[in-house]
């Protein structure tokens, strides 16, 4: 609460004000369908890591994909007819954001999960106390901002998509790396052990998240950036949930029927962990449909004058 409250006056005070020049109205089916879709996908998805039947868990994630693609036809429809779809056509057809985007979906899978699979092994199996879970953990956090400062401000000019494609594999190997001890030493091992990869992973992170921000909005347009910004946060936040959902149903599924100190952690975490380094490795192979090189300036909507 205090840091929020604190964010709220710095932004009160330094924000700038902006008001659009027409009000633009809510897309309510829009809202209702993809609200509905993710709703069914996480349960569904969830639910895999619940002993018994998996009937309902498919059918679930089977219904939210069909009202995924009803929600597409439904922005699409929308946009057709002069309303305001929260997704524009505008918007679908620029090929940057939608790569910079898909690799958002898989970006937070492997992060989030990691986070989860993480600290229930380490308090579950080895015992720790949540304070010392996150303390070893925390380097993680330190090393995304060091890596998120040199991706975007040295790097990202020179590498271009290079950039976030290493940074998809750092963190893919640092993930790795953690999974290769924990099968390793599997009566437990020490916390300087761990430190490394979790340290590789958060720098690899941290080269990601900024530089593909940039890529992503680079060449949006002005009167567009609001909605841009607004899918490109709400896909992260679906992958974040993704990552708890998928990989979270792995390691629950796992350890279903274990005990403190039971080996299957160990089992759970490394299939865990191994599965959220290849899905970095794969949004890696997604970064080739982003465009080599920074566009000079963001771009305009056709007829319209560049923002001066």
């Amino acid at each position: 609460m205090p840091i929020a409250a604190a964010a709220a006056a710095v932004a009160a005070a330094r924000v700038p004000e902006h008001r659009a020049p027409r009000t633009a109205g809510l897309d309510l089916p829009g809202l209702a369908l993809a609200a509905a879709a993710a709703v069914l996908l996480l349960g569904g998805l969830s639910g895999l890591a619940n002993p018994g039947g998996l009937i309902f868990e498919i059918a679930a994630v089977s219904a939210g994909i069909g009202l995924l693609a009803g929600f597409l036809a439904q922005q699409r429809a929308a946009d057709r007819r002069g309303g305001t779809p929260l997704v524009p056509l505008a918007l679908q057809g620029r090929g940057t954001f939608r790569a910079a985007t898909g690799v958002q979906l898989l970006f937070f899978i492997p992060v989030m999960g990691f986070s989860l699979v993480i600290t229930q092994y380490l308090q579950t199996y080895l015992g720790y106390s949540p304070l010392a879970a996150g303390l070893l953990v925390l380097p993680w956090s330190v090393l995304v901002g060091v890596g998120a400062g040199l991706g975007s401000t040295a790097l990202l000019p020179r590498w271009g998509r290079l950039v976030v494609t290493v940074g998809l594999l750092v963190m893919a190997a640092g993930i790795g790396a953690v999974a290769a001890v924990v099968t390793t030493v599997p009566a437990g091992p020490s916390w300087w052990q761990l430190l490394p990869g979790v340290a590789v992973g958060g720098l690899g992170m941290g080269l990601v998240v900024a530089p593909l921000t940039e890529i992503a909005l680079r060449e949006v347009p002005v009167d567009l950036a609001s909605e841009a910004s607004g899918i490109y946060n709400s896909v992260g936040q679906l992958s974040a949930a993704l990552g708890f959902a998928t990989l979270g149903a792995v390691f629950f599924a796992l350890t279903a029927t274990a005990g403190p100190g039971d080996r299957a952690f160990v089992t759970a975490t490394t299939t865990a962990l191994l599965a959220g380094s290849a899905i970095a490795v794969v949004a890696a192979a997604v970064t080739g449909a982003l465009p080599r090189r920074l566009a000079a300036a963001p771009a305009t909507r056709p007829g319209q004058p560049a923002p001066r």
